[in-house]
């Protein structure tokens, strides 16, 4: 191997190691992204878990069957709950 073609593929070998850098700077950012975008989420279902508990404490309070039904068919209506289908 001669010195011009060990220098070239120095060279060469300096550029990979650029764009490697490049390229890993790119995942390292688009992985916190996605690891943020998780965190979120999860804050999200906590909150929603949350919300649906204390539902379900304020209809164990209520005690008067025709108040139930009234909050069953208002949640019914708002798409807040669904009709389970029925398992075959």
């Amino acid at each position: 191997m001669t010195i011009e073609e060990e220098n070239q593929l120095k060279e060469e070998l300096s550029g990979y190691k650029e764009r490697n850098k490049e390229q890993n700077y790119i995942i390292t950012g688009k992985l916190l992204d996605k690891d943020n975008e998780i965190k979120r989420l999860n804050e999200q279902v906590d909150s929603l878990g949350s919300r649906f508990e204390n539902m379900i404490n304020i209809l164990n309070m209520i005690t008067d069957q025709n108040s139930l039904n009234v909050m069953a068919k208002t949640m019914y209506s708002s798409g807040l709950i669904v009709k389970a289908e029925r398992k075959s």
